[in-house]
């Protein structure tokens, strides 16, 4: 009998061991992502990049960057570069014997670009010593490297500011990146004559380089002033191939090198790079490829072949792959739809095979390969070979879907609610909206569980967390993303409003428990929902947000993108107009408790945009509010401890003020910090 009560008790363990949990905050943090996943030329195996958070046994900073080369066909991944190191950029040699990868090595103090390669043996640097790249391509016979540096300063400044003159004088002091060429035999360096700041880079053929370049290396600028440029490598000339009149995405030269296709603003007040483009080698007027009623946004670029062009495409909230003929312009039907491309994708030299990393409701990014017929059509379903978190499957996930709803003035919105785990029909729960920043920006139907985005964690804890893409999103072409321009704050917030009543009206949403989050322009949305639309939030959590739109921009290091495609009117002919669309107008009239949260070192918005309401609120005292100033931070939280400490303030806030069971009492300064997983040990090679 004791024997049978034993073996009871050890099957109800077993039973309770394989039933999935809700996911915490803990088991978010430990989670990787696959960022980059590119295919050998061969089409035979794939370079993979992941980013693999911290545990607490490696001390605090950023995440690391791992490469792996994973079979194509799937199977066991063979980690390259492993250990505390940053890689990104994967460049396969033409005989897929090795590959090339831009950061730096566990050990090394500096970033170079190294020659990993796949027989084991220790990765080599191919870039010059004591040149710092953020950018490389190399040519297809790996001869010539040309790198994207900042120059070190002058004998004379280095002097200088050793005796202690290390002023700095605004914007001025900025260095702006050259494009060099290296001869990686003898590793002889030369200056490309480009003008301006150089950005993006790739070779055509092996005598010519692209590049993007701006006036100056102002954020600014880079947003606003990229152009494409031509560099002969045999003497460093530049030549100008195509001026963009407003903000440049990303472009993809062609296998024959004979054509480039580019992403860029169809001018200069639109909010995001919504054309297609492409130009000749030889230069002349750029042709769009996007039709101009595109009810879309194109993303990554990559080449099939000469003629067709692969592009990863966002349409409200789904994306597809779609190819191109460049030469007659024709779209073709999708070649796979309903997997959710991340910022690469990738095709192998005969154009057999394609990847891209996709992330859906259950897991972040992995690399995906669909293999391609001969007539470029989908052969067979996109097959994932990585599973970089297989502690996934014992999580409980609460349920994902699209949901749409009609404005006040007719337009259809769209965005993603996640319900409770454990939902149940009949039962109202508390709701927390999540407003993207930008406005440039669009949710899809993916992955959406980051530390500063409660997702899954948020339905863990009992709340409905609701993803709206308001007016001025992207991912549904130029017009809908021009509909908030000159209106902050006005029906593009009333698109969040009018989708929580559409939300209470399906039953399962406490209209009397909602609260608000969200970073940049989320942040000044969530400031602007705890002020003038106080009545209708419970709480808020503000990150890296706007409270003064007049003295953000004196402050902002992008004034020129708030302009042009933002407010199309100055403040200082529209004062009034900036005043009215501030949350600190409104800030005598808040009851909604607020959390407010910023790195120190914040240049687009700066913390004294936080601090100006902290001080509003707190000396007005009629509603809790706290401000959490992160060191070493700047716009978004990049180390493990920033962003724990960030999750465990934010449900915390959102626990005390919101939930039912809420103690409606300030929290202690300090949350109390859990174990982080450790980080997960490299596979055997």
């Amino acid at each position: 009998m004791r024997c049978l009560m034993m073996l009871a008790v050890l099957c109800s363990m077993v039973f309770a061991q394989a039933q999935p949990a809700p996911m915490s905050i803990e088991t978010m943090m430990g989670l990787k992502t696959v960022i980059q996943a590119v295919v050998a030329p061969d089409g035979s195996k794939v370079a993979v990049i992941t980013l693999a958070p911290r545990g607490l046994d490696v001390g605090d900073g950023t995440a690391f960057r791992r490469l792996s080369i994973v079979p194509a066909v799937g199977g066991a991944a063979v980690e390259l570069v492993g250990g505390e190191c940053g890689v990104l950029a994967p460049v396969w040699s033409a005989d897929g014997s090795a590959v090339a990868v831009i950061g730096r090595m566990a050990g090394s103090k500096s970033v170079r670009v190294w020659r990993c390669a796949l027989d084991g043996s220790a990765p080599a640097a191919i870039s010059p010593e004591g040149v710092t790249p953020s950018a490389f391509a190399l040519s297809a016979d790996w001869k010539t490297l040309a790198l994207v540096a900042t120059p070190a300063a002058p004998a004379a400044e280095a002097a200088l500011a050793a005796q202690g003159y290390n002023q700095l004088v605004y914007e001025e002091s900025l260095k702006s990146a050259e494009l060099l060429l290296v001869d990686v035999a003898s590793g002889a360096v030369r200056r490309a004559e480009l003008p301006g700041c150089a950005y993006e880079l790739a070779f055509g053929d092996a005598a010519t380089v692209w590049c993007t370049a701006a006036r100056t290396a102002t954020v600014d600028d880079s947003y606003m002033e990229k152009d494409l440029w031509r560099v002969n490598v045999a003497d460093g000339a530049a030549a100008l191939a195509a001026n963009v009149p407003g903000k440049f995405g990303v472009f993809s030269v062609s296998p024959d090198g004979e054509r480039v296709a580019f992403t860029a603003g169809v001018d200069r007040n639109d909010p995001s790079n919504s054309g297609l483009f492409h130009i000749a080698r030889a230069g002349g007027t750029p042709s769009q490829l996007t039709p101009a009623d595109f009810a879309g946004e194109v993303g990554a670029l990559a080449w099939r072949d000469s003629d067709t062009l692969l592009a990863a495409t966002s349409f409200g909230l789904d994306r597809a792959l779609v190819a191109i003929n460049v030469k007659g312009g024709a779209w073709s039907t999708a070649i796979a739809s309903g997997v959710l491309q991340g910022t690469t994708i990738s095709a192998s030299a005969n154009g057999s095979v394609v990847v891209q990393v996709s992330s859906s409701a259950v897991h972040p990014g992995e690399a995906f390969v669909q293999d391609l017929a001969a007539d470029g059509s989908a052969a067979g379903a996109a097959r994932r070979i990585t599973t970089t978190n297989p502690q996934l499957e014992g999580v409980e996930f609460g349920a994902q879907d699209a949901f749409e709803w009609k404005a006040r003035d007719g337009l259809t919105v769209q965005g993603v609610v996640i319900k409770p785990t454990g939902f149940r029909e009949g039962v109202r729960y508390p709701l927390i909206v999540v407003a993207h920043g930008g406005p440039e920006s669009h949710y899809s139907n993916g992955w959406l569980t980051r530390y500063a985005d409660p997702g899954q964690v948020g339905a863990a804890q009992g709340y409905v967390c609701f993803y709206p893409n308001y007016r001025g999103s992207t991912g549904r072409g130029s017009a809908f993303s021009r509909m908030d321009q000159s209106d902050n704050g006005g029906k593009e917030f009333d698109d969040i409003l009018d989708g929580i009543d559409a939300l209470v009206a399906r039953g399962f949403v406490d209209g009397e428990s909602v609260g608000i989050t969200g970073g940049s322009y989320g942040g000044y949305f969530t400031a602007w929902g705890a002020t003038k639309h106080t009545k209708r939030f419970k709480a808020g959590v503000m990150f890296v947000g706007i409270s003064n739109n007049l003295s953000k921009m004196g402050t902002t290091d992008i004034p020129n993108e708030m302009l042009d495609v933002h407010w199309l009117k100055s403040p200082w002919q529209h004062r009034d107009l900036y005043l009215d669309r501030s949350p600190i107008t409104y800030a005598r009239d808040s009851t909604t408790p607020l959390l407010i949260m910023h790195g120190k070192d914040d240049p687009r918005v700066s913390p004294t945009q936080s601090l100006e309401l902290y001080r509003w609120m707190k000396v007005k005292g009629t509603n809790p509010v706290r401000l959490v100033l992160y060191p070493g931070e700047g716009h978004g939280n990049t180390r493990r401890s920033s962003q724990y400490d960030y999750a465990l303030r934010m449900m915390e806030w959102f626990n005390t003020w919101l939930a039912e069971s809420g103690s409606r009492k300030m929290p202690a300064m300090n949350p109390t910090y859990g174990v982080l997983p450790p980080v997960a040990p490299a596979p055997a090679k």
